[in-house]
């Protein structure tokens, strides 16, 4: 009963998270803001990490030893989802991260950093957020 109400909550954070990208992601003129771009990955990362996690609570069924220990040789396939689902919700929260940096530059750093803007932000920014979650879940 626990992982299909899990379910259902990702279900409908799934759903939510769907709408918003089909209302942002049509607009060009939003698209091009760097804040725009980076709300609209931590969506997608977070549509595709409630899908796999979906997935693999649905169709996992766990095999275990006489002792009761998990047979990871038999359960080769939950761990993927697993790794996989971790992957994304890490890439999630770096993207999280890239959010609250863009704030701080943004509303602390006014001042300072006024007229100044690094057009490469964006791309550093998914590099960190797409590659630094592979070395957690390995």
């Amino acid at each position: 009963a626990v992982v299909s109400t899990q379910s259902g909550h990702s279900a409908g954070n799934l759903v939510f998270l769907c709408l918003t990208f089909c209302l942002i992601a049509p607009f060009k003129k939003l698209r091009k803001k760097e804040m725009t771009l980076i709300q609209l990955s931590l969506i997608v990362t977070l549509i595709l990490g409630y899908v796999s996690f979906i997935i693999v609570s649905g169709s996992t069924k766990i095999t275990v030893d006489n002792s009761g220990n998990p047979l990871l040789s038999l359960n080769a396939g939950c761990v993927t989802g697993v790794v996989i689902s971790q992957y994304f919700f890490l890439s999630a929260f770096f993207w999280m991260g890239c959010t609250a940096w863009t704030f701080v530059n943004k509303i602390a750093r006014a001042l300072k950093n006024y007229g100044k803007t690094d057009k490469y932000y964006f791309y550093k920014c998914a590099a960190i957020s797409w590659i630094c979650p592979i070395i957690f879940p390995v």
